[in-house]
């Protein structure tokens, strides 16, 4: 007897991964040489370990919140600045304008999260653009068929065109 698949596979568009692990192992060890370096630094001023444990719990304090912050930027920078062109493009469909595309970030043609999402939102566009011209032209097509009393004939016809 099979066990149901209960986990979603991931989206197989998605070859690139938003922050490399190769950012992961640098970041790790740059903190990590700068809180040995202090230690020792700190042992040959102070000739002393018992002042050092304060000193260094003061230190991990400021270094995790200097990584926090810069961990912060970058994912502002990462996230945010792509989302934000996703929703100001979005803001512009709202308005109407369905012409409207959002670029890809990476030049390398891989794909990781966000270029999947420009990607669909560009296709979802693209799609309502289509329905917006196909509506326009099938009512300025039928508009002259109908000149007096065909508003309810018309209204009927171009609900049934965008259900389809």
């Amino acid at each position: 007897m099979k066990k149901p698949k209960s986990k979603k596979k991931w989206d197989k568009r998605i070859n690139a991964s938003l922050i490399s692990f190769r950012v992961y192992l640098t970041t790790f060890a740059v903190i990590s040489l700068l809180i040995v370096g202090q230690t020792f630094i700190i042992i040959g001023y102070l000739g002393q370990t018992l002042p050092l444990i304060g000193t260094l719990g003061y230190y991990l304090l400021g270094t995790s919140l200097i990584f926090t912050l810069l961990f912060g930027v970058f994912k502002r920078y990462v996230y945010g600045k792509p989302i934000r062109r996703i929703a100001e493009a979005a803001r512009q469909i709202t308005e109407g304008d369905f012409s409207v595309r959002v670029e890809s970030l990476r030049k390398d043609g891989k794909k990781d999260e966000i270029e999947v999402l420009i990607e669909d939102f560009n296709k979802m566009a693209e799609e309502l653009n289509s329905v917006e011209t196909l509506k326009n032209n099938f009512i300025a097509n039928v508009r002259p068929a109908y000149p007096r009393g065909g508003t309810s004939v018309m209204l009927l016809c171009w609900v049934y065109a965008l259900r389809d």
